[in-house]
């Protein structure tokens, strides 16, 4: 079990492509997402994609993440990792380097899979934008289930290992059975092979109290609920003064959290300081900077009471409050 709060950090936009995080990856390309762009690539994705996995982050970066603070990352990956599904460049031994960065230089890990055959949420993060198909067929199931097997028992010896999560944000209107189905069948897949004391985390699926709900009538050892808290994409939030982002924060979250530790416990996978425009609009630079640290020091304050958290990401090649490691630099977050 967790026996410390996680203060960690995603090490997004690296082993699963995101055009926003590295538009230089997808320089001279219509691709929006890994798919299309190792498509449009062709024979050439895999010298592209192979040096910006072997530079983006180095063990330099573990080494700057531990003395900033970070005692864990989570690192999304591709259902592709292990390199024999096309068009996609695989990046096993990436991740074992990473594994043996983070083990040199005391950082937990978290391996997360971020994508699954068909796409569980439509969203270009997942590999592929557009209708999420991947629970409409059980090979797809079935073949990301056997990602899993060949995760666990790869690192299986890992003692910096502490988690894998099952599958990163499987959009609302994937059916609750089959979800639930899949994550029974992973967490077997994962117990076949890890420690007990290795997290088996599960997303809630953008309904944590029904998950939770569904996830009490099984004896699963060591399971933690992942949740993901933003207040920047929905227009309600986009809509809110900084003083209501705040109160959000303090009432809204501590509350969420509060009612599902009684239950399970909870990991924030993935948070940010980051804030739409609208909500910032009438303030001053000075005023803007005040905010961001307000909101990262609330947000920070109530996350204490999940079992730890997840800045997503480490940086960005645009920088800006997406970034930690240019948020940490320009005085907005401190550990």
């Amino acid at each position: 079990m967790i026996k410390q709060s996680i203060k960690g950090v995603n090490l997004g936009g690296w082993l699963v492509l995101e055009r926003w995080i590295t538009p230089s990856i997808f320089s001279g390309c219509s691709a929006t997402d890994e798919t299309s762009l190792c498509r449009e690539l062709g024979a050439g994705a895999k010298k592209r994609l192979r040096t910006h996995f072997e530079t983006y982050i180095t063990k330099e970066d573990f080494i700057w993440l531990k003395e900033a603070g970070v005692s864990a990352v989570r690192i999304p990956v591709g259902y592709w990792i292990f390199g024999d599904e096309e068009p996609y460049v695989g990046a096993i031994d990436v991740l074992d380097n990473a594994m043996r960065w983070a083990a040199e230089t005391g950082i937990k890990v978290i391996i997360d899979l971020h994508t699954a055959p068909g796409s569980q949420n439509g969203w270009d993060h997942s590999g592929l934008a557009g209708e999420p198909e991947w629970f409409k067929d059980q090979s797809r199931i079935d073949k990301t289930v056997e990602t899993i097997d060949r995760i666990a028992a790869r690192y299986h010896t890992a003692v910096n290992l502490i988690g894998i999560e099952l599958l990163n944000e499987p959009r609302w209107d994937v059916p609750l059975e089959t979800l639930v189905g899949y994550y029974k069948a992973a967490y077997e897949a994962v117990r076949r092979h890890s420690r007990e004391d290795v997290m088996v985390i599960v997303s809630d699926a953008f309904r944590p109290a029904e998950m939770t709900v569904r996830l009490q009538e099984f004896e699963w050892s060591n399971l933690v609920l992942d949740c993901h808290l933003y207040q920047v994409f929905s227009q309600e939030d986009k809509s809110l003064t900084t003083e209501q982002h705040i109160e959000k924060t303090f009432i809204e979250w501590k509350g969420l959290l509060q009612d599902l530790q009684q239950t399970i416990p909870v990991i924030v996978g993935e948070w940010s300081i980051a804030l739409d425009e609208q909500s910032l609009s009438e303030l001053t630079p000075l005023q803007k900077e005040a905010t961001y640290r307000a909101y990262a020091a609330a947000q920070m304050y109530v996350f204490e009471n999940a079992h730890g958290w997840f800045y997503w990401t480490y940086k960005t090649e645009g920088g800006g409050n997406w970034s930690f490691k240019q948020s940490i630099t320009q005085g907005k977050l401190f550990l």
